[in-house]
């Protein structure tokens, strides 16, 4: 199962990146895109703490 989070996690964090590069460039979107970071952050850590007590 934390191999599965981990897996997880890394496809979060890439998604995360490209997307907010996405926005920054072609829609100059760099301010608020940065909030997808802690999005992305609160994502990873609810799917650590569910594997963990499931």
């Amino acid at each position: 199962m934390k191999h599965d989070v981990k897996a997880i996690s890394g496809l979060i964090w890439g998604l995360t990146t490209v997307t907010y590069l996405i926005l920054g460039f072609f829609f100059n979107l760099w301010h608020p895109a940065w909030i997808l970071f802690v999005l992305a952050g609160v994502i990873i850590r609810y799917l650590e703490f569910r594997s963990k007590h499931a």
